[in-house]
């Protein structure tokens, strides 16, 4: 999986937020990214596809093939457990157009977020609470998306 990390620091605690805006996919390929939150197990040496072992996660993913919005947490290469999951009606018209999509974040204490806005202004989002991983840095991943612009700020 590709990864391009945020935050390195695999022992934060603080409550934050994430926003990339980027597009999905449209050569065909399997058309999910995603935002990781809390991440942590992996080394200085997993950039850009080079993991060889997985790694723990909270991920806000975004699937232009299955058109959905799943906030999920597990092991990066293997299974992974939905905590919600939501459809984003009309997504595949938008994943044809060139617009940039906006897909946010947040964790802060054991709750958790995500929500996507598409080019129409149309947006979908899902929460939940979970305590899992209370430590862990930020990133994105996937090959579905062309990253625009990245951020990584505390929530206060």
């Amino acid at each position: 999986m590709n990864a391009i990390w945020l935050d390195a620091d695999q022992d934060t605690e603080m409550d934050y937020s994430v926003e990339v805006t980027g597009r999905p996919e449209i050569t065909g390929e399997a058309g999910g990214w995603a935002l990781l939150l809390r991440a942590h197990g992996y080394d200085e040496g997993c950039f850009f596809g080079a993991c060889v072992q997985p790694y723990e996660a909270y991920a806000c993913t975004v699937d232009s093939l299955t058109c959905a919005l799943t906030l999920s947490k597990g092991l990066t290469k293997g299974p992974r457990e939905d905590l919600e999951s939501t459809e984003i009606t009309g997504c595949a018209a938008e994943a044809a157009a060139p617009q940039l999509w906006v897909l946010s974040a947040f964790a802060v204490g054991d709750d958790l977020g995500c929500s996507i806005r598409l080019p129409s202004g149309a947006r979908f989002s899902v929460e939940s609470e979970d305590s899992d991983y209370a430590t862990g840095a930020a990133g994105i991943s996937g090959t579905g998306a062309e990253i625009g612009r990245a951020s990584c700020r505390e929530r206060v």
